[in-house]
């Protein structure tokens, strides 16, 4: 147990039509299957097919069987993609604070 720096990112296309879609992208991280500790959201309104990246971090005190997941959530009308044909992405980390 103790205190622990976290991290993750992600980057993602939207669409292949890109007809003017609208909503948004989230990236978050969730605490022992409940708890949003972090979080980061767009809204979306594009006509051209765009790369989107997202991060977020955190410091959290952390006890001994306890769980951090990171999640994305597509809120838009179009399918999304993410990227991992790069050293980022995904990626999702976490190391103690001495």
């Amino acid at each position: 147990s103790g205190k622990y720096h976290f991290g993750g990112q992600i980057q993602f296309s939207i669409g292949a039509t890109m007809t003017l879609i609208t909503g948004y992208v989230r990236l978050y991280v969730l605490y022992n299957a409940t708890t949003v500790i972090a979080e980061q959201q767009v809204y979306v309104r594009n006509d051209i097919t765009t790369l989107w990246s997202l991060n977020v971090n955190g410091d959290y005190q952390l006890s001994i069987g306890d769980i951090l997941e990171l999640g994305v959530e597509n809120g838009t009308t179009e399918n999304s993609t993410v990227t991992d044909a790069n050293d980022y992405s995904p990626a999702f980390w976490i190391s103690q604070i001495h």
